[in-house]
């Protein structure tokens, strides 16, 4: 008996929902366009790293691999992210892949850190080729 009437007065309140824009605000936590800007570039960065970091797990690894090979528009999704960085999704996309094969291929210790090295400049190199041809294209 006790618990029907609770189930009986639980369906009678009303609890208005807010959004998380609403809830945000009415917190005094507004994000400015170019703090959501720093945020993707931040996502982005860190997920391209972790996926050709042979120090993260394999699960870490996965996880960033299939979010950057991912076409799903979401506000923090890998297109969203590179197309606000002022890149081309799918040349970034492939830029990644090429440095991704390259570390797929087994090697002892001591070389697998000397590739890691050349890796990350690798990667640099690419980045900034991209940053290059940014100005050739309309995005």
């Amino acid at each position: 008996m006790r618990e029907q009437n609770y189930l009986e007065q639980s369906s009678q309140c009303f609890l208005p929902l807010e959004t998380p824009e609403d809830w945000l605000e009415k917190n005094g936590l507004k994000f400015t366009d170019a703090e959501v800007r720093n945020l993707r570039e931040a996502v982005l960065k860190d997920a391209l790293q972790n996926a050709l970091d042979g120090r993260c797990s394999a699960k870490t690894r996965k996880e960033n691999y299939d979010w950057i090979m991912s076409d799903a528009v979401a506000p923090f999704s890998f297109v969203v992210c590179a197309k606000t960085c002022g890149q081309r999704p799918e040349e970034l996309r492939e830029a990644f892949k090429r440095l991704y094969q390259k570390d797929q291929s087994p090697a002892p210790a001591p070389q697998k850190q000397r590739r890691m090295l050349r890796k990350q400049a690798d990667w640099e190199q690419e980045l900034e080729r991209l940053t290059i041809m940014e100005g050739e294209y309309e995005i």
